[in-house]
């Protein structure tokens, strides 16, 4: 993995009690952290949750696990095209199929 985020669609709305520590990621797109890295204060705007839905947040859990609702994808879209870089393309098109399918994303950081 490197120096790559992952990015994947969970197939139900987890537990709010579920911690992702050693979730196996299946099915993720890979962007690398030079492109993460520029947009990570801007992303700090975008509710999340930590690990857990039990542990609300904002943007990017950077070296962990990250969950994104359906209700905070349009701003995490928002961001990426704002950027107007093809770099974003894949996950900007796996964004758009959480929202249309209210799945919640899963991030796995550095």
């Amino acid at each position: 993995m490197g120096m790559e985020h992952e990015f994947g669609l969970l197939p139900q709305e987890p537990p709010v009690e579920k911690r992702f520590d050693a979730y196996e990621p299946h099915g993720c797109i890979r962007v690398h952290d030079d492109w993460i890295e520029p947009i990570a204060e801007k992303l700090e705007a975008v509710p999340s949750f930590y690990h857990s839905r039990s542990v609300p947040g904002t943007g990017l859990a950077y070296c962990g696990i990250t969950l994104f609702a359906p209700s905070s994808l349009g701003l995490f879209q928002q961001i990426l095209r704002e950027e107007e870089n093809d770099a974003y393309a894949e996950l900007l098109a796996l964004l758009e199929r959480a929202r249309r399918e209210h799945k919640y994303v899963i991030h796995f950081g550095l």
